[in-house]
């Protein structure tokens, strides 16, 4: 689990070691379903980690890591909570 508050910049790491070299994809689960995420000016791809810019309350939930290769499939979550900004 990990938790940030809102404006923050979070890695979400996932790392494998493999041969052949394997593929990265990020996934978001809503409703049971998993959004396949693209990069954006916010969301960007590093490697094997996922970096979220500027996170919001609506950004938290459970993020999945695909590593993919010809050897096969394998999968990590991350649940992600995001404190919304406090109130003077």
């Amino acid at each position: 689990m990990v938790s940030a508050n809102e404006g923050e910049t979070l890695e979400l790491g996932c790392a494998a070691t493999a041969f052949p070299a394997p593929t990265y994809r990020w996934y978001k689960e809503e409703d049971g379903r998993l959004i396949l995420l693209s990069t954006n000016h916010r969301i960007t791809q590093l490697e094997g980690s996922l970096v979220l810019q500027f996170v919001s309350v609506q950004d938290s939930g459970r993020y999945i890591c695909s590593v993919n290769n010809t050897a096969g499939e394998d999968r990590s979550s991350t649940l992600l909570t995001v404190s919304g900004k406090r109130r003077s």
